[in-house]
């Protein structure tokens, strides 16, 4: 049984080492220009980094977003990415593209949780659902524009009533 179990460390440390050639081979060519040598660098580290990510999205965050659309995003910014020659290392390769998901990771945690946070998720008001219907009192002062109204209209009354007969000011008073 121990002699399976170094077998397979063997057999994966020879896949590392023919990994790890690859991967600069493919680096090397992406520098010098050839796009389809960054889709198969892509593709030859794709099961790695989905192994990667879905231990990182955790319970809250994976209701929101798919591993592979975290995947995906780190795919597109290995795109814009300019390789440096020390990059070529596979473990070296393989923390870039660590760090890649978790800033991508991170993005996605502070689009779907931090505005919740900053309005308690909550929706903005409309117009018509203004602070001032929802609050009588303020609903019931009257605007700039609506006391001038009242203070021309309350000096008018006040003219016609000195200018109707005595009789007629009196009855008016009364009531």
């Amino acid at each position: 049984m121990p002699q399976d179990a170094d077998a397979a460390a063997a057999d994966s440390a020879l896949d590392d080492d023919a990994l790890g050639a690859r991967t600069r081979e493919l680096l090397q060519q992406w520098r010098a220009g050839a796009r389809s040598a960054c889709v198969e660098l892509i593709s030859l580290h794709l099961p790695w980094l989905t192994r990667q990510v879905e231990p990182w999205l955790g319970a809250k965050l994976r209701t929101r977003v798919e591993p592979d659309d975290i995947v995906q995003e780190v795919g597109i910014k290995l795109l814009c990415f300019e390789s440096a020659a020390e990059d070529g290392a596979l473990e070296r390769f393989r923390g870039l593209l660590r760090t890649m998901a978790r800033h991508v990771i991170a993005d996605h945690h502070r689009h779907h949780f931090e505005t919740d946070k900053r309005d308690g998720g909550a929706v903005p008001l409309l117009l018509e659902d203004s602070i001032y219907a929802q609050n009588p009192a303020i609903d019931c002062a009257p605007s700039p524009a609506d006391a001038a109204d009242r203070r021309s209209d309350v000096a008018l009354a006040r003219v016609t009533f000195w200018f109707l007969p005595a009789e007629k000011r009196d009855l008016i008073a009364l009531r």
